[in-house]
């Protein structure tokens, strides 16, 4: 497939947003506390990843937008029990990016196609994620942390919210938050792509609504999960948190 940039995305453009995205993704890496994992070898997994995705994503994301458009997909993020969020959008343009440079590093890099191939992936990401999040942004980090695709829903998502007074309830809740971030982290192979924070969302008492998705924990497209999840009676939760006295932030990341 002969991929051509679409309208508006010159190599002006495309250098524009390597460098948006590059000043972004630099800070967020700098902000991590560790690039290696005892279980698993975090780097390598990172670089061969990205190159697949240098080579695979533009005709994808042309071959999705033919059947859908992105500003469509990225508005369906914005309803509950799906993965269109932070961390996949973010991973559409930045894990490419990725590849790219460890190609480029190599000598490996095709820079005529480049321009082409690069504003196609730029072209879907900027058109779902300016839907998802449907504030004029297109990350976190454009409006100091903030993540609220939910924001309809927060008043309903609340109304279901009881008080946990007893220390021992809200013990079992923080394991059971601990025992559900743990397993996806293994289901996911350490991706981090399977629960995913939303907020602040700020409630008119002065309190703060976190919600955290816990995405696909049963069987799904992962040929292990039908082994280990068969038995789960749910695939995905939401869980609300109303906190007092907290402050935080969400990361694209996730």
């Amino acid at each position: 497939m002969t991929l051509v940039a679409p309208p508006g995305w010159d190599k002006e453009a495309v250098n524009r947003m390597l460098r948006y995205h590059g000043e972004i993704a630099h800070a967020l890496t700098v902000q991590r506390t560790a690039l290696e994992s005892a279980l698993i070898p975090v780097t390598a997994y990172i670089l061969i990843s990205g190159v697949e995705c240098y080579r695979r994503h533009p005709e994808l994301m042309a071959e999705i937008a033919a059947a859908t458009s992105p500003e469509e997909l990225g508005a369906r993020g914005r309803l509950l029990g799906n993965q269109i969020d932070t961390v996949h959008l973010w991973s559409i343009a930045n894990i490419y990016l990725v590849g790219r440079s460890v190609l480029a590093g190599g000598g490996l890099l095709d820079f005529d196609a480049d321009v082409g191939r690069t504003a196609v992936v730029f072209d879907f990401w900027k058109r779902a994620a300016a839907a998802f999040r449907a504030d004029g942004t297109l990350q976190a980090a454009d409006s100091g942390g903030s993540v609220t695709p939910y924001s309809d829903l927060v008043a309903e998502l609340v109304a279901g919210c009881t008080p946990v007074p007893d220390p021992e309830q809200r013990a079992r809740r923080s394991r059971l938050n601990a025992l559900l971030t743990s397993y996806l982290f293994l289901l996911y192979f350490d991706t981090r792509a399977g629960y995913q924070d939303t907020g602040p969302y700020p409630l008119p008492d002065g309190r703060v609504l976190l919600l955290r998705s816990f995405n696909r924990f049963g069987p799904s497209d992962f040929p292990w999960s039908r082994a280990v999840a068969a038995e789960l009676p749910y695939s995905t939760v939401v869980a609300a948190f109303v906190l007092e006295g907290v402050d935080f932030h969400v990361t694209d990341f996730g």
